[in-house]
């Protein structure tokens, strides 16, 4: 017999999850993130201006449905010297440094002096297998 996770259990799931501080990266190396990936995948931004940002637990607003997302207010990144391409999103745990998440880009972006700064909207989404 299968079983299934409902929606607002998947939102429940998704509450405690974002209730710890994550850590949001920007990645520059050109490579696709999968299921397998791993911190040492990523090569984090180091364009001039760059600092991670942390995003403060319980700060983030979740919706049930297919899939149930969580999402956190925009974030600025803002570059200040030469042109750093980047090519996603990462999230990481404060206390292991473990990914948590990963974003890639539709394509990839610049950011420096003729584009100093990029937004992201933190967004997560959780899907139960059984879906």
């Amino acid at each position: 017999m299968a079983g299934g996770m409902p929606n607002e259990g998947e939102e429940d799931i998704l509450d405690v999850i974002l209730a710890t501080s994550l850590v949001l990266r920007l990645f520059k190396n050109n490579f696709t993130p999968s299921n397998s990936s791993v911190l040492a995948d990523f090569t984090e931004a180091d364009f001039t201006g760059y600092s991670a940002l942390t995003l403060t637990g319980g700060s983030w607003t979740t919706t049930q449905g297919d899939p149930t997302t969580g999402v956190y207010a925009q974030q600025a990144f803002t570059g200040t010297g030469t042109a750093q391409t980047v090519y996603g999103y990462y999230l990481t745990r404060t206390s292991s440094g473990r990914v948590w998440y990963y974003q890639r880009f539709e394509s990839a972006l610049s950011i420096g002096l003729s584009t100093p700064s990029i937004r992201i909207t933190p967004t997560l989404n959780f899907k139960d297998s059984s879906d």
